[in-house]
C-alpha cells in the first residue's frame, strides 16, 4: 500500500499479547516496533506517524514470539471493506472525558508515554524541552524523542518527534547543547533494542538543527580517546574554569564517567565518579553557595536526585595526549534532595536567558481509568545552593514565572488551632492546580493534619518529618524560617519542605469534591501563616462561564463602582454572622470574607439577620433563590470563574430588622454551571447608624489617634487590594522602588509623605506599567494620566491610608500619572484646606 497520509490509525487492545509490526520497502526492513495489536476485538485506535514514508509502497508483516499473524496487514478489511489499518492527516482528539483528567499546570501528553526529560535548552527566543516517549500507548517501549517548546515553562506547544528508532535502535536520553546559531542533539543510540538494530551495541551520536525544529538527517557519531566506557545518557556542559565541555556518561552500578573535549566530538576520559545509592541519568551544572559569586561549586547528580557538591581541580597524570587531568573533588558527603515516589530521572537547561539554572524532572503518573496517556513533566524548578548548620544543600523551589499563573489569593494569618484534633476549616478550594505556602510554628513537639482534595498531609514534630501517602521526608524546624511549599495539581503534589532543601513528589488523584481546606491540631495552638494561590494557566477556572456572562475581577469592580457606592455598608461573613469588616469606599469587591456557605447538590440555605435599608448578596457559583422577610425577592445564577459576583442588590427596604434567605436552586446550577453544587460568598448590609464615617475607615480605630500602628494599616491594605505583583513608589524620590510582598505591605515602604497646605501643590511620576493608584491619608486631589484628567477623590482616612484612585484601564507602556490638590474639595470632605498625599504603587512587570 502506498502511504498517502500522516498517520496510520492502528486496531489496540491493552489486554491482547504483545505483537511486532515489522515494515518493509522495496523488500527491505526499514523500520519495526512492538504494540498491543488486535485485529478481531480492538479496544480503541492508536496512531503511528508514518509521514517519514509518504509515497512509499510499504508492506507491514505482523509476528507474535516469531509466529507470523499476518503477511500484509495493510490488506486486511472489515466485514465492511474498510481497511483494520487505516490512514489519516489529523489524529482525533481524546474524548472529553480524558481531556478533563489532565493536569491543569503539569504538561502530559494527550496520547501515549511521557517519561525521561532530554536535552531542556534555552533556543530562538523559547524554551525547548525533549523527552522520552513511546507516542503510540502508555507502555515502555518503542522509545523516541519528544519535543514541547514554551515562552513562559507552561503553556507548551507541541511538536513533532525529533529522533525514532532506526536502524542504530531506539533513541536513549541525552541532552542538548547550542552555540546561539545550531542546536546539537546528543543521545544513546540504543543498539539491540530493535530487530532492525540486532546485534549492534550502544553508541553516542549527535545531531543538528538551525531552527530547533527540524533536525538533519545525517548524525555524528562521537569519538573517544582513552578508557572510555560508558553505558548511556550523555549530559553535557561548559565548564569556564577549564574553557571544555564536559560530559557525564552512565557506566554501570552507582558509577558516573567523567569527559572532556574542547570542539564536542573528540572526548578524552578523565574520571570514574561514584555517586553512592543511585544510577542513570546524570545532571551537571555550577550553583553559587548562598548567592555567592565569588563561591562557585559544580553539582552532580543522579537520576533519583542523590547529589554531590565539589569543584573541579587538574591533576598531574597523563592519559591521552595531555600530562594532566580534570577530576571532581566531592566537598562533602553525598546529599538526598528527593523523598517521594514520582520524580525521577531530573535535567538542568541548557543556557537559560539569565544564566539561572532551570530544570525539569519526570513525574510518573498517570491518567485514572484512562490508557490513553501516561507521565508528565514536574513543575519547572529554580536551583540554588544553600549553607545550613555547617553544610551545604542543594535546593530547588518552582521558578518565579509560576506567579504568572497565578488567579485568586487568599491569605490567612496568625491562625488559631483547635485542641483536641478538632477539625478547622480554613477555606474551600476552587477545581484547578495550587500553589500553597504553610509557614510553621517553631515548636519541637506535636502534629500538624492539612487535608484537602482527598490528600493528607501530616508534620509530624516529634519526629521532624513531613508525611504524605506514605512517603517521608525531612524537616528542620527553626525560629521563622520553616515553610513547606506545595504545588498540587490533578494528578501530582510536589512538596518543597524548608526553603527547598527537601522535595517530595507523590503521584495522587485529587478528588474534587473534597474541597475543604482542613487543619488538624495536636499541640500548636496556632499556625503563623497560610497562602493559598490557584494556578489557572489558561484564565479559566472549572467551571466555565458562557461568553456573554464572563466576569472579570475589573468587572466585578465596575458592577460595584458603577452601580453601587458601598461606603455605607458593612460586610458579613456568612460563616459565623459576625462583623469582618467596615466597607472601604468604593473598593469592597476587594474584602477577603472570613468564610464561604458551600452547598452540595442537596437542598442547603443561609439566613441573616440585620438592621438596615439595603443588602447585596456576594456569590460564586451555583443557583440560589434570596428571600427578604420570608418573600421571594430573586431567583438568581452565577459563575463567575471563582471571582465574587454581585448577584443581587436593593435599596428598598424600611429601616428596621430583615431576614435575608439565600437558598441553594440545584436545577438552576446545573441547567447554567453544568454543577450541582453552589458557593455563597457572604451578605453586606447598610451600616447601622452611628458605626463609622461616610468616608470609610475601620470604625476600631480612634478618630482622635493620629498614629496608627504599623500592623493596622497592614490590615488596612490587606483588606481592600492584594498587593502580589506591584511595587511601592516612593512620592518622595520618584524612582525609589520597594517590591510589595504578599499583602504584609506596611507604611515603612511609604519613606515619606507630601504634605499639600491651602495652596495648591502637585506632584508627577512616570512609570512602566499598565496599573496604577493613588495612596492619601486626607484631603481631596484631582488625578491626571497622560494629560487626561482620570478622577477626582476626596478622602478622609483618620490617619489611615487609603486607596482613592486605582485603575488598571491602561496599554503598557510608560505613563505620567500627576495628582494636584483640590482646596475647595478637601474643606468639603475634611473641613480643613490640606491635603496628605502617602503615594503610588504602579503594576510591576518585571
Amino acid at each position: 500500500m502506498t502511504i498517502t497520509s500522516n498517520y496510520l490509525s492502528i486496531p489496540y487492545n491493552p489486554e491482547a499479547t504483545l505483537k511486532t509490526l515489522l515494515f518493509y520497502a522495496g523488500g527491505r526492513l526499514i523500520f519495526d516496533m512492538e504494540e498491543r495489536v488486535d485485529f478481531r476485538t480492538p479496544d480503541r485506535t492508536v496512531y503511528f506517524d508514518c509521514s517519514r514514508w509518504k509515497g512509499q509502497d510499504i508492506v507491514i508483516r505482523c509476528e507474535a514470539a516469531n509466529n507470523l499473524i499476518c503477511a500484509d496487514c495493510l490488506r486486511l478489511k472489515t466485514q465492511d471493506g474498510e481497511p483494520l489499518i487505516g490512514q489519516c492527516d489529523i489524529v482525533p482528539k481524546i474524548p472529553a472525558s480524558a481531556e478533563k483528567a489532565l493536569p491543569f499546570v503539569h504538561y502530559m501528553r494527550r496520547r501515549g508515554l511521557l517519561c525521561s526529560p532530554n536535552g531542556p535548552v534555552f533556543f530562538g527566543g523559547k524554551y525547548h524541552v525533549f523527552f522520552q516517549t513511546n507516542p503510540v500507548s502508555t507502555e515502555y517501549r518503542n522509545m523516541c524523542w519528544g519535543h514541547v517548546c514554551s515562552e513562559d515553562l507552561f503553556r507548551w506547544e507541541t511538536l513533532p518527534e525529533v529522533l525514532c528508532p532506526n536502524e542504530d535502535g531506539e533513541p536513549f536520553s541525552g541532552c542538548a547543547v547550542t552555540d546561539g546559531k545550531k542546536l546539537m542533539l546528543f543521545y544513546t543510540a540504543a543498539g539491540g533494542t530493535t530487530r532492525l538494530s540486532k546485534g549492534k551495541g550502544y553508541k553516542l551520536c549527535c545531531v543538528e538543527s538551525t531552527d530547533g525544529l527540524n533536525f538533519n538527517s545525517n548524525k555524528t557519531i562521537l569519538a573517544f580517546a582513552g578508557s572510555a566506557e560508558f553505558s548511556r545518557d550523555p549530559k553535557i556542559v561548559f565548564c569556564e574554569e577549564e574553557h571544555v565541555y564536559l560530559m557525564l556518561i552512565y557506566q554501570d552500578g552507582s558509577n558516573y564517567s567523567l569527559l572532556s573535549s574542547e570542539d564536542l566530538s573528540l572526548w578524552q576520559f578523565e574520571q570514574l565518579i561514584e555517586l553512592p545509592g543511585d544510577s542513570g541519568s546524570p545532571d551537571i551544572y555550577k550553583l553559587f553557595a548562598n548567592g555567592d559569586p565569588h563561591r562557585p561549586y559544580w553539582i552532580i547528580s543522579g537520576a533519583s536526585d542523590r547529589y554531590l557538591v565539589g569543584r573541579f581541580e587538574r591533576m598531574a597524570g597523563s592519559d591521552g595526549q595531555r600530562s594532566y587531568r580534570i577530576v571532581f573533588k566531592p566537598d562533602q558527603r553525598a546529599g538526598r534532595l528527593h523523598f517521594g515516589t514520582a520524580s525521577y530521572a531530573g535535567q538542568s537547561f541548557f543556557g537559560t536567558p539569565e544564566g539561572d539554572v532551570k530544570r525539569f524532572t519526570w513525574l510518573s503518573t498517570s491518567v485514572p481509568s484512562s490508557a490513553y496517556s501516561s507521565g508528565q513533566l514536574s513543575v519547572p524548578m529554580q536551583m540554588s545552593l544553600a549553607t545550613c548548620e555547617d553544610r551545604m544543600y542543594l535546593c530547588a523551589q518552582p521558578v518565579k514565572e509560576i506567579s504568572r499563573m497565578y488567579g485568586r489569593k487568599q491569605t490567612f494569618r496568625d491562625i488559631p488551632l483547635l485542641p483536641e484534633n478538632k477539625r478547622k476549616i480554613l477555606t474551600t478550594m476552587f477545581c484547578t492546580a495550587l500553589d500553597i505556602d504553610i509557614f510553621l510554628p517553631d515548636i519541637k513537639s506535636g502534629t500538624l493534619e492539612f487535608t484537602f482534595f482527598g490528600i493528607e498531609f501530616k508534620i509530624d514534630f516529634y519526629r521532624n518529618t513531613v508525611e504524605c501517602l506514605g512517603n517521608t521526608a525531612p524537616l528542620h524546624v527553626r525560629s521563622g524560617n520553616t515553610e513547606i511549599r506545595l504545588i498540587i495539581d490533578r494528578l501530582s503534589a510536589e512538596l518543597f519542605i524548608d526553603g527547598g532543601k527537601f522535595y517530595m513528589s507523590v503521584p495522587v488523584v485529587c478528588d474534587y469534591n473534597l474541597d475543604r481546606f482542613i487543619i488538624k491540631a495536636d499541640g500548636p495552638e496556632s499556625l503563623p501563616g497560610v497562602t493559598v494561590c490557584d494556578l489557572d494557566p489558561d484564565g479559566s477556572m472549572s467551571i466555565p462561564e458562557p461568553e456573554s456572562k464572563e466576569v472579570t475581577a475589573d468587572d466585578v469592580a465596575r458592577i460595584v463602582t458603577n452601580g453601587y457606592d458601598l461606603s455605607d455598608f458593612k460586610v458579613i461573613d456568612d460563616s459565623d454572622e459576625s462583623i469582618i469588616t467596615e466597607g472601604m469606599g468604593v473598593h469592597n469587591y476587594h474584602i477577603h470574607l472570613g468564610g464561604r456557605a458551600h452547598f452540595t447538590k442537596d437542598v442547603g440555605s443561609m439566613t441573616l439577620f440585620f438592621e438596615g435599608t439595603a443588602v447585596g448578596v456576594l456569590a460564586e457559583t451555583g443557583g440560589f433563590d434570596i428571600l427578604i422577610d420570608e418573600m421571594l425577592v430573586e431567583t438568581a445564577w452565577t459563575a463567575s470563574c471563582g471571582r465574587p459576583k454581585v448577584l443581587y442588590y436593593t435599596e428598598s427596604l424600611s429601616n428596621g430588622v430583615h431576614t435575608i434567605t439565600v437558598i441553594t436552586n440545584p436545577e438552576l446550577a446545573i441547567e447554567k454551571t453544568e454543577a450541582p453544587y453552589s458557593v455563597l460568598e457572604g451578605f453586606f448590609v447598610q451600616r447601622e447608624p452611628g458605626v463609622g464615617s461616610a468616608t470609610g475607615g475601620d470604625p476600631s480605630f480612634d478618630p482622635a489617634k493620629k498614629d496608627i500602628a504599623e500592623e493596622e494599616r497592614a490590615k488596612i491594605y490587606a483588606g481592600e487590594f492584594d498587593l502580589t505583583g506591584y511595587r511601592i513608589v516612593d512620592d518622595t524620590a520618584p524612582g525609589v522602588v520597594k517590591r510589595a510582598i504578599g499583602i504584609t505591605i506596611d507604611v515603612t515602604h511609604i519613606n515619606g509623605a507630601a504634605s499639600f497646605t491651602d495652596r495648591a501643590g502637585s506632584l508627577s511620576y512616570s512609570f512602566e506599567g499598565n496599573a496604577v493608584g493613588v495612596l492619601a491619608e486626607k484631603g481631596g486631589f484631582e488625578i491626571e494620566i497622560d494629560g487626561i484628567i482620570a478622577g477626582r477623590s476626596s478622602v478622609s482616612s483618620v490617619g489611615a491610608p487609603q486607596i482613592v484612585f486605582f485603575t488598571s484601564e491602561l496599554d503598557s507602556g510608560v505613563h505620567t500619572i500627576k495628582v494636584t490638590t483640590v482646596p475647595e474639595l478637601a474643606v468639603e470632605c475634611t473641613g480643613e484646606p490640606w491635603s496628605v498625599l502617602e503615594g503610588f504603587f504602579v503594576r510591576d512587570l518585571n
